[in-house]
């Protein structure tokens, strides 16, 4: 068997060298931004508080996340908080599952991806999967969505291996999902058309024992997914309000708005190919029509790939899952797979086209058309993700405080402190302010400007610390405005004067000291 495969490797050196090339850089990738060991961010932040202040496995499987509205699967959480035990409460432990995910992704889009895609199409899918910047991100963001990106593949792969049989296994499959469904919330619509899937393809060739069989396999999905669902759904109670407020541009609208439709095309390139290619109608069109020959080469396997896109739109139209930003990531390989299938048009030009040379020729250019925004991109999403050290400013705060000083924080910034108390060990500060920075609030000034003047007559020193600036208008628009709003204020102040500051955009922020003058 060794032979064979070093025979077939052999045969198709080039393709395989070019395979090879893709996954280890798409390792590198990962890994490389990981050993940066940038600050949490904001949603990371709010998340490992939640882990941290649940001190035992008990409170944090049945007490809500109390801290910032947030939510995650209970499987995620526990496998978290194992890794922040074994190798203790920093930056690292809480990423290295989104990191194994992510890298354990790559190998698994493989097997998926050559299922529906010729060679050439194939080795620029894995290329494109290995190299996305939202790929690479969330593969050390300590947020679930590089597991949402592993448990769908993992799912289409077993029901590739698993269910394509003349008597169907129902040991693998029923582990799988029974466990999946509580390390990921969106694969519960992969499951969901997998089952119907097969169960229509069942019903059709009278499969009567298959039928039965995946029944009582979904059975075991669904009693599993529900009793998942009770933890979720503790939690969506808690933050329903700003749930749905926050997501409220996400829920497909009823009637349906063709605006919104485009929105959510525009949605499902931005979050796939972040970094790699611009937002643009060439980019929506290559989607649509690589959809398009998709559906007519491979008509009843295509429609394991359309039918989670179905779901994930139906469950945004009942406001129960927003289809846009990072929570739609895990569609990041179908839609991959619709693009990559573009190259094989050229497969038409055949009859006409002998010279191999130009054949391949023409496969490159048009590679390298759609591809040829990575350089630029790729180095600003790296500029911008790895220079986060926020640390670096508690530590100046630290060093120069006194005892009698004040530090305004407010609810975005505060998370930044509560978990740098936790990850080392610093004496927590008072925190004044309740005012979220990004929130699209007009008063948000207003509010500010009565906190400041309170201060004012109540203390000496005051510290600022801003950690929004490095949200460019193209990352947080909305918190990058109000953060240059607060600061104008402060700068225009009589009675308040600047001693001391640190600034560093590249690093993720600034941090004033202001001294009332009487």
């Amino acid at each position: 068997m060794f032979k064979e495969l070093i025979k077939k490797i052999e045969k198709n050196k080039y393709f395989y060298l070019f395979l090879f090339f893709s996954i280890f850089l798409g390792i590198f990738l990962r890994i490389y931004v990981f050993l940066q060991q940038y600050s949490l961010e904001g949603d990371e932040c709010s998340l490992a508080i939640n882990i941290l202040k649940q001190k035992t496995f008990h409170e944090l499987i049945f007490t809500p996340l109390y801290w910032f509205n947030q939510a995650a699967p209970v499987g995620f959480m526990v496998i978290s908080k194992c890794f922040s035990n074994i190798w203790g409460i920093n930056e690292s432990a809480l990423r290295i599952f989104p990191l194994l995910s992510g890298i354990f992704s790559i190998f698994l889009f493989y097997f998926f991806a050559k299922d529906y895609l010729s060679s050439k199409s194939l080795l620029f899918s894995v290329f494109i999967f290995a190299v996305s910047g939202s790929l690479v991100s969330y593969s050390v963001f300590f947020k679930p969505y590089s597991v949402d990106v592993m448990a769908i593949l993992i799912i289409f792969i077993m029901a590739k291996y698993f269910l394509n049989k003349e008597i169907i296994s129902m040991f693998i499959p029923s582990l799988l999902g029974l466990l999946l469904v509580w390390l990921s919330y969106p694969v519960v619509f992969v499951l969901a058309s997998v089952g119907i899937y097969y169960g229509f393809v069942y019903f059709y060739k009278k499969q009567k024992i298959n039928l039965l069989r995946l029944s009582t396999v979904c059975y075991i999905w669904l009693v599993s997914f529900l009793i998942s669902s009770v933890f979720a759904y503790s939690n969506f109670l808690r933050s329903k309000d700003y749930f749905l407020w926050y997501w409220k541009d996400y829920f497909m609208p009823v009637p349906p708005d063709w605006n919104w439709f485009l929105l959510a095309l525009s949605q499902l390139c931005n979050t796939t190919f972040q970094s790699v290619f611009h937002s643009s109608i060439l980019m929506y069109l290559l989607i649509i029509t690589g959809a398009g020959l998709c559906i007519f080469q491979k008509k009843e396997k295509s429609v394991l790939l359309v039918l989670p896109i179905i779901f994930t739109l139906a469950a945004s139209c009942i406001k129960a899952y927003p289809f846009g930003d990072r929570l739609i990531l895990f569609l990041a390989p179908i839609v991959i797979i619709f693009v990559a299938k573009n190259l094989e048009y050229l497969n038409y030009f055949d009859k006409f086209i002998k010279n191999n040379i130009i054949k391949n020729g023409l496969v490159l250019l048009i590679s390298a058309i759609i591809l040829f925004q990575i350089p630029f991109n790729t180095k600003n999403y790296f500029h911008i993700r790895t220079n986060i050290k926020i640390n670096d400013f508690l530590v100046f705060i630290e060093q120069n405080m006194e005892k009698t000083d004040y530090i305004y924080l407010t609810p975005y910034d505060k998370g930044y402190f509560i978990i740098d108390n936790e990850l080392h060990n610093r004496n927590e500060k008072l925190y004044y302010g309740d005012k979220k920075i990004y929130s699209v609030d007009k008063k948000s000034l207003d509010y500010f400007k009565k906190d400041i003047e309170t201060l004012k007559t109540q203390k000496t020193r005051i510290w600022f610390p801003f950690f929004a600036t490095y949200n460019s208008k193209d990352y947080d628009r909305i918190t990058f405005e109000q953060t240059i709003a607060f600061k104008k204020y402060l700068e225009s102040q009589k009675d308040l004067k600047l001693i001391k500051y640190m600034k560093d955009e590249k690093k993720g922020g600034e941090v004033y000291l202001y001294q009332t003058i009487k």
